[in-house]
């Protein structure tokens, strides 16, 4: 696979691409229990050997909500393998990340979403190895279609990133996603039954 490598800007205006967006959450969404729980599990051991290819030791994650695949579990591992685990906190138009042990400590904020306490302090983005980023769709060139806010757009789109991985069920795959001159591409994908790899160990 070689991959188109569309380029960030620091610009960023909302996209709306509502019609893939609506399709992929509802696709996603209608996952029985049983199947979410098998995915989450499923991706348990290609996160922590990615994160072990990398030398990662702060590694980021975020709550899953809407039948997004949950990196709960591959967080949880991490942790126990020595890693520092940390979770995004909206401040107004910001994303900063705070290291978090405990997930239950998070109560909801921005858009109902658990998130650590405003009073913890945020990791310095340079000290991030790693972040597990969630989406609504993903494609073959590793173009990624969140959720519309831009945040980590925003957040990564500077020379210097961390390794980025989203992580997604495999019907949230699409062969083409129209990426805007801001969008921040992925270095690598990880489903339960695969790793695409972008920019990343190819």
């Amino acid at each position: 696979m070689t991959p188109n490598q569309p380029q960030a800007t620091q610009g960023f205006a909302p996209g709306g691409r509502p019609e893939p967006r609506h399709r992929f959450q509802t696709a996603r969404a209608a996952l029985a229990p049983g199947q979410q729980a098998a995915a989450a599990a499923a991706v348990i051991d290609p996160v922590i050997a990615l994160a072990a290819a990398v030398g990662a030791e702060v590694v980021c994650g975020f709550h899953a909500v809407r039948g997004e695949l949950d990196p709960g579990p591959a967080l949880g591992a991490l942790r126990r393998a020595g890693c520092v685990t940390a979770y995004p906190r909206i401040d107004g138009e910001s994303m900063v990340f705070c290291a978090v042990d405990d997930p239950a400590t998070m109560r909801p904020a921005t858009l109902g979403i658990p998130a650590p306490a405003a009073d913890l302090p945020a990791i310095e983005a340079s000290s991030i190895d790693l972040v597990i980023v969630p989406l609504v769709s993903f494609d073959d060139q590793g173009n990624r279609l969140g959720m519309g806010g831009g945040y980590y757009d925003r957040t990564f789109s500077g020379p210097r990133s961390p390794v980025l991985v989203g992580l997604a069920h495999d019907l949230q795959r699409s062969p083409r996603l129209r990426a805007e001159s801001w969008d921040v591409p992925l270095d690598a994908v990880i489903t339960p039954t695969a790793i695409w790899r972008y920019r990343f160990g190819r």
